[in-house]
């Protein structure tokens, strides 16, 4: 007898089960359907927000599990040098290429996106610099 994949409950026989081609049919609309659902509701949602000095809050629509930020800041580093990446909200890390890493504690997730304070020359919200950002569901 036949098992299901945990996922999509497609069909996996064994080499003694006997199949219907209805059985390959509903794995395809399964297969159709989740591919359609993916394109409506993709794992992530990216953009750019420009900096204030202060506080920025920047709405995504979802309170995001993991966070890219991209600098264009340019000071004695390449525009685009800084990475930052965060996983647990309050705990940033910020990735370059030349300076080693940094860790920042002002950046937090919220309901709808996300709040970034940090404002220091290296920091991801230096005033009148565009950022962008990647944020995964």
């Amino acid at each position: 007898m036949a098992s299901y994949t945990p996922n999509l409950s497609l069909h996996q026989w064994e080499p003694e089960d006997a199949f219907l081609r209805q059985d390959f049919n509903q794995d395809f609309q399964k297969i159709d359907a989740a591919v359609a659902a993916a394109k409506v509701n993709p794992c992530c949602k990216y953009g750019t927000y420009e900096g204030n000095g202060s506080a920025v809050t920047v709405n995504v629509g979802f309170r995001p599990s993991f966070l890219v930020l991209i600098s264009t800041y340019d000071v004695n580093m390449n525009a685009g040098d800084t990475v930052c990446t965060m996983g647990v909200s309050g705990l940033m890390v910020e990735h370059t290429r030349s300076y080693g890493s940094k860790i920042y504690r002002s950046c937090t997730f919220t309901d709808t996106g996300f709040t970034v304070s940090e404002k220091s020359a290296g920091g991801m919200n230096v005033d009148g610099v565009t950022y962008h950002y990647i944020a995964f569901y």
